[in-house]
């Protein structure tokens, strides 16, 4: 997450020090260039839009390849930590040898799509630009050997020549830049589509106070369904009064931690309503109604931390 956000810095970066810093010598030379001829200025802005032109859509097909080349690198990702997490699951059922298989064949497909999208920069623009750049270069010492002839002389060559020559530099570095630029960008789109998920579960707009009344739970005419899947309540009824030890008990998919997750408010009901000492749960503020419930989740979820901040977590302090 943390490498995800940083990439913001890393775009920034490139922004500002490579583009922004590579337009820059760019002006100038134009200004300088100008006061020689407009028409050195033209030659040098008509090749780079040339070059422009032609890498554009090499550069969109990379993209997709970069694209393909990241979700391999996330299925890659993806294994490794579930079969960190579920390692004793893969020695119970001696799953190692098909374990590394299916990891050895995630590696070579990244791999793959790796040096296509690597092949397909060196190959493809590096061999459009390179060429525009020994054109460059000898269109600018054309013209100033031309303009040299009239009232400027050596001068004008040498100016235009180096000014000329410092252009193409840049647009031999473009492709270096580019894919500094994609690299970031494309760690960075994936935070940010992270931060403008919505969240499934929000708060009312004008939200209840808890009322420190009776802690009675209700569910009323409840129906809810998973997106996808079949319902999974259809009007359910259950009255819980305070006090009341209750299990719940049933196969497997039943629906005993969605209930739990509902009376959390981790999902919203599809239609009824839950209550607690009479109040609708989703009138309360999700932090409200979640410093009312003592939960302990089906698998135990262990913080970092010392053993006594995860035994004093849920009162949200740390005691001594």
């Amino acid at each position: 997450m943390l490498s995800f956000a940083s990439r913001f810095e890393d775009f920034t970066d490139n922004l500002v020090f490579n583009i922004v810093g590579s337009l820059v010598p760019l002006a100038f030379a134009s200004v300088v260039l100008w006061r020689y001829d407009p028409l050195l200025v033209a030659g040098l802005i008509g090749v780079i839009a040339i070059t422009g032109a032609g890498i554009t859509p090499l550069i969109r097909r990379r993209q997709r390849l970069v694209d393909q080349r990241e979700e391999a690198i996330a299925r890659v990702s993806g294994h490794v930590a579930d079969s960190l997490m579920n390692m004793d699951t893969i020695r119970a059922f001696a799953a190692e040898d098909r374990e590394a298989a299916e990891h050895r064949s995630r590696v070579a497909d990244q791999r793959r799509k790796s040096v296509r999208s690597w092949d397909y920069a060196n190959l493809r623009i590096d061999a459009l630009v390179a060429p525009m750049t020994v054109l460059a270069n000898v269109l600018g010492l054309l013209l100033a050997v031309a303009l040299g002839a009239g009232q400027h002389g050596i001068e004008a060559v040498i100016v235009a020549f180096t000014y000329y020559s410092n252009a193409t530099k840049i647009m031999f570095e473009f492709n270096q830049i580019y894919r500094q630029l994609e690299s970031s960008l494309t760690e960075a789109a994936q935070f940010t589509e992270l931060l403008f998920t919505r969240p499934a579960v929000v708060d009312a707009i004008a939200p209840e106070p808890l009322r420190p009344t009776a802690s009675d739970v209700r569910f009323e005419r409840l129906s809810f369904a998973h997106p996808g899947a079949l319902p999974l309540f259809t009007g359910l009824d259950l009255a819980v009064p305070s006090g009341t030890k209750l299990g719940l008990v049933g196969r497997s998919g039943g629906g005993k931690s969605t209930l739990t997750r509902l009376l959390l408010r981790m999902m919203d009901v599809g239609d009824g309503r839950i209550l607690i000492g009479g109040q609708d749960i989703a009138r309360l503020r999700q932090s409200d109604l979640r410093s009312l419930i003592a939960y302990v989740p089906q698998d135990p979820a262990m913080f970092h931390r010392t053993l006594r901040d995860n035994i004093a977590f849920a009162r949200g302090c740390r005691r001594r």
